[in-house]
């Protein structure tokens, strides 16, 4: 398996260009001149629905709502509405280039950060609080997310983003670094990791496809990194190894594929 294949060591030994490391090509290169413009008009349409966009917290009262009612949707709703936004927003300014979006995402980045927590209101209720504070960092799909979500924009954007404010990206990487890596690497009791659980499904390669993310966009210690890398090998193993003959995946048809691109990904 991954692990077996690849120890700490191996990883330290061949180590990882996080420094150039470049999966997609950055503003202004020839290959980002060759984007097709229908798809950045596609985009950028999409995004001036946001230029004006105020950003609402999410409430207290969306963190209790399910304890009280049952519901998701308040919290949920607000949720995705803001991750929707600066993602929309982050795509067309990186397609377009003419920075007219840039300010926006700053706003939805910062805005983000400010969130105590990135977790759900449901996920909440097993780890014992209903409202979160500043320590109530956890490693889930949606936590995961939104970290990946900030690194990409400052992947993407960074160099432009530096322009205006270089504590922009200060902040996300303390972000990412504080509530996802650190926690990552100092937990072992997720049931999804597959390290204390008997289940397995998407959650494992989709978080473990984040975090990697993550560190690979804005982790610059390569100690770090290799750590990562060598804990996502050995959750991936636990995950195939109780990964079904028949590739079934028990949350429904529609998982199948982001079970399967999150574990080729990873």
């Amino acid at each position: 398996m991954l692990s077996d294949k690849y120890n700490y060591s191996d990883i330290i030994r061949i180590g990882f260009p996080v420094k150039s490391y470049e999966p997609f090509p950055k503003q202004g290169s020839d290959k980002w001149k060759k984007i097709n413009p229908d798809m950045t008009a596609m985009w950028a349409e999409a995004a001036e629905k946001y230029v004006d966009y105020e950003w609402p917290p999410i409430t207290a009262e969306m963190y209790i709502a399910p304890k009280r009612t049952g519901k998701l949707n308040a919290h949920w709703d607000r949720y995705r509405e803001l991750r929707c936004a600066l993602g929309t927003l982050a795509v067309a300014e990186y397609r377009e280039g003419k920075g007219r979006f840039l300010d926006q995402v700053i706003n939805g980045v910062i805005t983000t950060c400010q969130e105590t927590a990135w977790i759900q209101g449901l996920g909440m209720e097993k780890h014992g609080y209903d409202i979160p504070d500043e320590t109530n960092h956890e490693v889930d799909l949606c936590t995961s997310e939104t970290a990946a979500i900030l690194s990409w924009v400052i992947y993407l954007l960074g160099d432009e983003i530096d322009k205006i404010s270089k504590r922009v990206r200060t902040r996300v990487h303390q972000c990412v670094s504080d509530r996802i890596i650190k926690t990552y690497l100092d937990r072992d009791d997720y049931w999804w990791m597959g390290f204390v659980d008997d289940r397995a499904n998407n959650w494992n390669p989709w978080c473990n496809l984040n975090v990697i993310m993550c560190v690979l966009l804005t982790e610059e210690d390569p100690n770090v990194v290799a750590k990562v890398i060598y804990k996502v090998f050995r959750s991936l193993d636990a995950y195939l190894q109780k990964y079904s003959d028949d590739g079934c995946c028990d949350e429904g048809p529609m998982y199948w594929g982001g079970r399967r691109r999150s574990l080729f990904m990873s």
